[in-house]
């Protein structure tokens, strides 16, 4: 079997670039390193941990959303009252 990855100079999405066509954006995975981290006793690769606090980002990006809706709703006549489930 044959794995390959895509070479980025960034993991902006912005900036990715998946050209199948194109051997350059590619190079191939090592099969014994792929191998060895499949086996049993293998250990989980290290994580970093995040540098924002989940939760928090979150919960504002939830308050932005309900607030550009109430905005949109409003602009579109009589939707004044826009209420939001906090608990769902």
């Amino acid at each position: 079997m044959r794995l390959v990855a895509t070479r980025q100079a960034s993991d902006a999405f912005e900036s990715c670039r998946y050209d199948l066509d194109s051997p350059s954006d590619w190079h191939e995975l090592d099969p014994s390193l792929i191998e060895a981290a499949c086996t049993p006793d293998a250990a989980p690769p290290a994580l970093c941990r995040p540098t924002v606090d989940a939760d928090s980002l979150a919960d504002a990006l939830q308050d932005t959303l309900r607030s550009k809706i109430a905005v949109v709703r409003r602009s579109l006549g009589g939707l004044d009252d826009t209420r939001f489930d906090r608990k769902l």
